[in-house]
């Protein structure tokens, strides 16, 4: 369940970067070169990433794969620019059910954990609208089931998913 690669969960943040008021649509992801292929708004126009030519003209994806209008397939988490933000979480997904959450230091780095085994616990937030669970290979015993984290949406060897149906 943990330890092999990250593992996207169908989800996402509101679109709303800009702060004038909710569209309803799913972010696509962080910016035009980091993005998950789905169709939508893109997070955080102003980044720049080492290595990575951004286009920060292109601030919406509208090509690629249409997200369900059916809400139930995915929990759509509104917007905010702190990834410790976690009373926007659900039941059901890890990020409301391992609180209450604490900061612990971690060899020279303070990372945010639930109660449930100290599994990390990084909230969707601007530049990261995306919802990865478990933890990779390169964790050690940073990956964990409960563990959540934020990302970009883009594709890496490290990504995976899993799929799951619930009846």
């Amino acid at each position: 369940m943990s330890g092999g690669a990250w593992e996207y969960m169908m989800s996402g943040i509101d679109d709303n970067s800009t702060g004038d008021g909710k569209t309803g649509k799913l972010s696509a992801g962080r910016h035009n070169m980091w993005n998950s292929g789905f169709i939508g708004k893109l997070t955080c126009l102003g980044c720049n990433d080492p290595g990575v030519e951004v286009n920060h003209d292109i601030s919406e994806v509208t090509e690629g794969i249409a997200l369900p209008t059916d809400e139930r397939y995915y929990d759509k988490y509104d917007y905010s620019t702190s990834s410790v933000t976690y009373n926007r979480g659900f039941l059901g997904d890890t990020t409301k059910e391992i609180g209450p959450f604490q900061t612990m230091q971690y060899l020279t780095q303070s990372r945010p954990v639930g109660s449930w085994y100290n599994d990390e616990a990084w909230f969707v937030g601007l530049g990261n609208p995306w919802v990865i669970r478990g933890g990779a290979y390169t964790n050690g015993t940073g990956a964990g089931v409960f563990n959540f984290n934020a990302a970009d949406g883009r594709t890496a060897g490290y990504y995976s998913f899993r799929l799951v149906l619930a009846f």
